[in-house]
C-alpha cells in the first residue's frame, strides 16, 4: 500500500510503479487517495516508502493478508468470510418505486420494545417487552442513507419495499454486483436497522451501500469506499439530503498516521472544498463539507473508545471533527451495555442491546435473528431518525443543527 504526500501530485510515484501492476484509488473530486500494489520485495517497499512523494508504504491489513502475517482470522474483527464467493445474484440498482403517499401517523402493534422505545413518552414508566411503535408515514422520504460496509443483501425481504437500493464497489479487487459474504452479514443488519419495513425508522429513505468480497477485503477498501461516497454525494447533489453510516471501528495500532490522515484530515483539494497546506486529502472531512451528516459507533470494547473513526470525535486527538456524530450502545432500559465503549465526549446513546434484525444466514424465524448487539446496531437508528428529521428541515426550509 502506497499513500502520497500530496493527492494531487503523484505522477512520480506512477511512474515509479510501473510495470507493477498498481491500482489506484482516486476520484476528480478528492484526487489520490492510495496505490495498491499486489507484489512487492522488502527491497521494493523500502525504495518507494523512501520516494520523495511518498507519504508511507507498508502491507495492509485485512482478509487478503491474514496468512501473510499468521493470523488465521481476521485481526481485527475475527469473522472469517463465507467460502462462498458470492452468495447471490443481484442487479446493480434496483427500480425505483412512488415515493408520493399521504403524510400520517402509523401504528404497528405487538411490536418489541426495541422498537416501542422510539416512539415512547419521556416519563411514562418502563419500556414494555411489546407494545406499539408510532411513526410518520413519511419517514427518510426525500433522503439518502450511505452504508460503508462489507456488503448488503438487497433481495431480503425486509427490503422489499425500499425506494431504491443503489451499490458503490470500492477497491482494489472491485466487484460488479452485490454480495455479502461475511459471516455477520454485518451490512445487512445495519442498514436494516435503518430502512427496513419491520425493523427500520427512516422507511422511506434511498439506500446507497458499499459492497465487497469479504475474502479479499483490507482496510484501504474503506477509504476507496468513502472516497466514491464522497463522489456520489457531490455529482449527485445531494449534500444535505445524504446520511452516511460507517459502522466499522478500526483499533488505532492497526493503522497507520497516514491512514489516519487519510481518513480524517484535510489538505488541498479541488473544486471548493476547504483546504490547509500540510496535511492528507480529507475525506470523513470532505463529506461532511458537503452538507452530509456523517454517524459511527464508539465501539464495541468495554472502557474508552479505541478505533477510528470514533476517536475522531474526541477533542484532543489531532485530527479531531467537531462534527463527527460518534453513537454508544444502551440497553432498552437506558443502561449503558456492555459491548460499549464510553467517553464524556460521545455525542448520544442508541438502543443496541439484542436488537432484531436482518440475518440472512438464518432460515428460521423469517430470516431473522437476535444479534448479540453493539454501536453498529445503536447508530443504525440514531442515523436513521436523522435522516427523518432531515427531511422534515428540509420541507420547512429551515437549517438543521444535528448536534
Amino acid at each position: 500500500m502506497v499513500i502520497p504526500r500530496d493527492p494531487w501530485i503523484v505522477g512520480g510515484i506512477r511512474s515509479a510503479l510501473q510495470g507493477s501492476g498498481f491500482w489506484e484509488s482516486k476520484t476528480d473530486q478528492l484526487g489520490t487517495n492510495f496505490f495498491f500494489v499486489p507484489s512487492f520485495t522488502d527491497e521494493q517497499t523500502n525504495t518507494i516508502r523512501n520516494h520523495p512523494l511518498v507519504r508511507d508504504a507498508y502491507v495492509p491489513v485485512g482478509s487478503l493478508t491474514r496468512d501473510y502475517r499468521g493470523h488465521t482470522a481476521n485481526v481485527l474483527t475475527d469473522w472469517k468470510g463465507s467460502a462462498e464467493s458470492n452468495l447471490f445474484d443481484g442487479n446493480r440498482t434496483i427500480s425505483e418505486r412512488s415515493v408520493l403517499s399521504k403524510r400520517a401517523e402509523v401504528v404497528e402493534s405487538n411490536v418489541r420494545n426495541s422498537m416501542v422505545l422510539l416512539s415512547w413518552p419521556p416519563g411514562t414508566g418502563l419500556v414494555p417487552q411489546t407494545g406499539d411503535y408510532k411513526f410518520d408515514s413519511s419517514a427518510g422520504e426525500g433522503t439518502y442513507v450511505y452504508s460503508c460496509d462489507y456488503g448488503a443483501n438487497p433481495s431480503h425481504p425486509e427490503f422489499s419495499e425500499i425506494l431504491s437500493f443503489a451499490p458503490l464497489f470500492p477497491g482494489p479487487f472491485a466487484v460488479t454486483g452485490f454480495m455479502e459474504n461475511d459471516n455477520k452479514r454485518h451490512g445487512s443488519k445495519c442498514i436494516g436497522k435503518a430502512v427496513g419495513k419491520t425493523v427500520g425508522v427512516a422507511r422511506k429513505a434511498r439506500v446507497v451501500a458499499t459492497v465487497l468480497d469479504f475474502n479479499t477485503y483490507i482496510l484501504e477498501h474503506f477509504l476507496d469506499a468513502l472516497a466514491l461516497i464522497h463522489e456520489d454525494i457531490y455529482v449527485k447533489g445531494r449534500g444535505a439530503q445524504s446520511v452516511v453510516n460507517l459502522s466499522i471501528s478500526i483499533e488505532a495500532n492497526r493503522i497507520s498516521a497516514a491512514y489516519q490522515d487519510r481518513m480524517g484530515k484535510s489538505t488541498r483539494v479541488r473544486r471548493g472544498i476547504e483546504s490547509t497546506d500540510h496535511c492528507l486529502a480529507q475525506l470523513i472531512r470532505a463529506i461532511i463539507s458537503l452538507g452530509a451528516v456523517f454517524t459511527t459507533g464508539s465501539g464495541n470494547l468495554p472502557g474508552t473508545p479505541s478505533g477510528y473513526p470514533a476517536l475522531f470525535g474526541n477533542p484532543s486527538d489531532r485530527n479531531y471533527i467537531e462534527d463527527l456524530i460518534v453513537v454508544g450502545s444502551v440497553i432498552d432500559e437506558g443502561v449503558a451495555m456492555w459491548r460499549h465503549s464510553n467517553a464524556d465526549w460521545l455525542t448520544c446513546y442508541a438502543p443496541g442491546d439484542k436488537l432484531r434484525v436482518p440475518d440472512v444466514t438464518v432460515t428460521f424465524d423469517n430470516g431473522y435473528d437476535d444479534s448479540v448487539g453493539g454501536t453498529s446496531y445503536g447508530m443504525s437508528p440514531f442515523f436513521s431518525l436523522f435522516s427523518s428529521f432531515s427531511w422534515l428541515y428540509t420541507l420547512f426550509n429551515v437549517p438543521i443543527k444535528h448536534r
